[in-house]
């Protein structure tokens, strides 16, 4: 209001000219609804500031159904992630007990002074880990 206060038409004009611009190249299905507003604003028109205001409208529910689809899409990918999390666990877990029965088998046969490279063979551990286990 102070800019519009202080200003001339002509800068007042260009001013808007620049904005339209502006909405042209990002909403250009706003733009009319922005030439009423400034119609309305200037000249007073009861019946442009309703569709200025249903247009307002428009904008709220359109921007209500993104808020919930995005919250939709945050939830899915939450739950992907747990998925993947709980799948990516179960998998760590068999690895490790996998591991741990070749460690067990191979104690086993060191017991029955089987060789480290016999060992080794039949149970997929390196040397390195089967001198670990002596």
């Amino acid at each position: 209001m102070f800019y519009l206060e202080n200003s001339d038409i002509s800068e007042i004009s260009g001013e808007i000219k620049n904005i339209i611009k502006l909405i042209e190249k990002e909403r250009p299905d706003e733009i009319r609804l922005f030439r009423k507003w400034i119609k309305n604003f200037f000249y007073g028109n009861d019946e442009i500031s309703d569709e200025i205001q249903n247009g307002i409208k428009e904008i709220e529910e359109v921007k209500d159904m993104l808020s919930t689809s995005l919250k939709k899409r945050d939830k899915m990918q939450f739950q992907q992630g747990v998925q993947q999390g709980h799948e990516k666990g179960i998998q760590e877990g068999i690895q490790k007990g996998i591991q741990k029965k070749a460690a067990d088998t191979a104690k086993a046969l060191l017991k029955e002074n089987m060789s480290a490279n016999k060992i080794s063979e039949i149970t997929g551990l390196s040397l390195e880990e089967i001198k670990k286990l002596k």
